[in-house]
């Protein structure tokens, strides 16, 4: 039983030290969007990113309504993120795209960034899709 604290420990120890293995976003929706929208990914870890190199990650939504889902604002407070997202809305059964670039300059090791989107479906409550990663300097 012994073993038992220092398995704890370990587990505390790796958490508190990697925020990526700790930080999880809540799959649910919680808002008016669900049963209408599905959200095939939420959350993206970009893996190692160059210091001098923006990436991106197509997040993709399906609209399982009898209506067209407009994505009404996708944003971050973070100027380093960018999305871009389809102005014409998303038809019935169509699956939409939203863009999300992320431009390291001026950022070292690990980033954790929040992506708020709003839609016609729920326009008071936002969906959060997260980034994830570690910009790394090149040398």
């Amino acid at each position: 039983m012994r073993l038992l604290p220092a398995i704890v420990l370990i587990v505390w120890f790796g958490l508190e030290t990697n925020p990526l293995l700790a930080q999880k976003i809540d799959t649910l929706d919680h808002t008016q969007n669900a049963g209408k929208v599905i959200w095939l990914d939420r959350q993206y870890d970009f893996g190692s990113i160059p210091s001098d190199a923006t990436v991106t990650h197509d997040f993709r939504i399906k609209n399982v309504s009898t209506e067209t889902l407009i994505l009404l604002e996708a944003k971050s407070t973070c100027p380093c993120i960018h999305a871009e997202w389809p102005s014409q809305g998303i038809a019935p059964n169509e699956i939409g795209v939203i863009k999300v670039t992320f431009d390291p300059a001026g950022r070292d090791g690990i980033i954790y960034k929040i992506l708020r989107v709003r839609t016609n479906f729920d326009s008071n409550e936002s969906i959060v899709l997260a980034v994830s990663g570690k910009v790394v300097s090149e040398k």
